[in-house]
């Protein structure tokens, strides 16, 4: 190693060439255990830079380059021209929102070097992986929220963790040899595939964590445009509360419940689409979703619950199915831009202040029979609330 065995007590410079090097002595020196190597030509940047200090980069390995993951993320300078087409390898993300990235994706959705693809998470529809490249770097599809199908025209590319991670909307992945591995859902997990396959199938499922029974716990992965996988039964409470990303959801017919707070405070979120099997739909679930304009309310709907809804200020029209009973207490309080509202024939009763302070509330007329609760339409203009102010007294609005 070039000076390396005198310079321990030193920082590692910003660039730091090392060749023809037992990498085991090098990490030995700085502390750092042989485990942490993710390969004998290839050193865990992380623990480096832990051990070094967060200004120490290193390129190393065996007579030629090698650049380390997340090396150069974050970089203002994308002039790195020289140094990025001699490398020999490329760590994930070794480039991540430099310049220099941001301009080889303006100009081809899929980023390679030499016989390496570094980044195709902008690609769309169809992906062809051309038989030239060897390696799929890490991360190199991840988030790509518009890759349906990627196709591998070479059986000899190595594939890194993490290249699929969260492309939940990819439905095939097809192999040099023509097999063809179409993915159905969460159930993926337990079928035996061929090893990108499976390493596809845990990548793209990565941001949703379950329980036994298929619930949705956890969802990671700060994913704006949610495509829920299907075989997931339920939203958990609180999952996605006070998200500050997700501006649309799309559930699948597996769901039929979501959960206590599931989405509250999602202040971006703006769309729900698929609940056409959703049977309960939990207390304040989606209350304070400011930009919350529709929400396709399924006709197996039978539960929903209090504050359902409260404070969804951009939410204009509700189609209550028929099957429900009850619209509880502030179900849909404050709601200011809400104008019409369609209730069922099954409707036995409306809680306190469910429609309170809906100040764009049309007229609407309420099944004969209906108990409505004190308050329920306070502050709203075009709905008149005169002979009944409590719970089990009847009446008809005009």
């Amino acid at each position: 190693m070039t000076e390396g065995r005198n310079r321990k007590s030193e920082p590692l410079p910003q660039i730091y060439l090392i060749r023809d090097t037992d990498l085991t002595t090098f990490a030995y020196e700085l502390h750092i255990f042989p485990g942490d190597f993710l390969r004998e030509s290839e050193f865990n940047m992380r623990s480096l830079m832990t051990n070094t200090g967060a200004d120490s980069i290193a390129i190393m390995g065996k007579n030629h380059m090698w650049l380390s993951d997340a090396v150069f993320a974050y970089c203002s300078t994308g002039d790195l021209h020289q140094m990025i087409f001699t490398t020999e390898y490329i760590g994930a993300r070794a480039f991540h929102k430099t310049a220099w990235m941001e301009k080889r994706r303006a100009e081809s959705p899929m980023v390679t070097v030499n016989h390496m693809l570094l980044d195709g998470s902008c690609c769309r529809g169809e992906v062809v992986v051309p038989e030239d490249i060897r390696l799929v770097c890490g991360w190199a599809f991840a988030g790509g929220l518009g890759i349906e199908k990627i196709r591998f025209l070479s059986d000899r590319v190595r594939v890194e963790s993490y290249a699929f991670r969260n492309c939940i909307f990819l439905k095939e992945l097809v192999l040099a040899d023509g097999t063809s591995v179409v993915f159905k859902g969460i159930s993926d997990r337990k079928k035996e595939l061929p090893p990108v396959a499976e390493q596809a199938v845990w990548d793209r499922l990565n941001c949703f964590k379950t329980d036994e029974n298929d619930v949705l716990t956890e969802c990671t992965g700060n994913i704006s445009r949610l495509l829920v996988a299907e075989g997931i039964t339920a939203i958990g409470d609180g999952v996605f509360q006070d998200g500050n990303l997700l501006t649309e959801v799309i559930l699948p017919r597996t769901v039929t419940s979501i959960g206590r707070n599931s989405f509250a405070g999602c202040k971006w979120l703006q769309r729900v689409y698929g609940a056409e099997h959703v049977r309960i739909i939990g207390t304040r679930a989606f209350s304070g979703c400011g930009s919350l304009e529709a929400v396709e309310l399924a006709e197996s709907l039978r539960e929903i619950g209090l504050g359902a809804f409260e404070n969804c200020t951009s939410l204009r029209e509700i189609v209550v199915p028929e099957g429900v009973e009850e619209l509880p207490e502030r179900v849909f309080f404050r709601c200011r831009s809400l104008r019409k509202v369609r209730l069922p024939s099954t409707l036995k009763r409306i809680g306190r202040e469910a429609f309170a302070f809906c100040g764009s509330l049309e007229a609407l007329t309420i099944p004969e029979g209906v108990a409505v609760g004190e308050r329920a339409f306070v502050g709203t203009v075009n709905v008149r609330q005169e002979t009944a102010t409590n719970i089990g007294e009847n009446y008809a609005i005009p």
